[in-house]
């Protein structure tokens, strides 16, 4: 009988477990479906441009962070006013 009872139970785990993985599909198909409508629309249009040239690498010039080509900053000297901005607020 315990034996009969390990059995029910592994079954209905499994028909649970098979449940759960059928939904879980399901719920990605209606997702994906969804997304390829919302693609179609005019702001899915518009989203998808911008990633596009968000997806671009800018052109950094040597070491620097910004993309402007203006090299007349003084890094010493903003090195230096970084350093000593506790002694001027003081």
């Amino acid at each position: 009988m315990a034996k009969v009872g390990k059995v029910a139970a592994g079954t209905a785990a499994n028909l649970a477990q098979g449940s759960w993985d059928v939904a879980k599909a399901r719920a990605g198909d209606i997702k994906e479906a969804a997304m390829d409508r919302i693609g179609e629309t005019t702001g899915g249009k518009i989203a998808a441009a911008i990633k596009a040239r968000s997806d671009q690498q800018p052109a950094f010039g040597s070491d620097s962070l910004a993309k402007a080509d203006d090299q007349s900053v003084d890094a010493e000297a903003e090195i230096a006013a970084f350093r000593d901005r506790a002694a001027r607020s003081s």
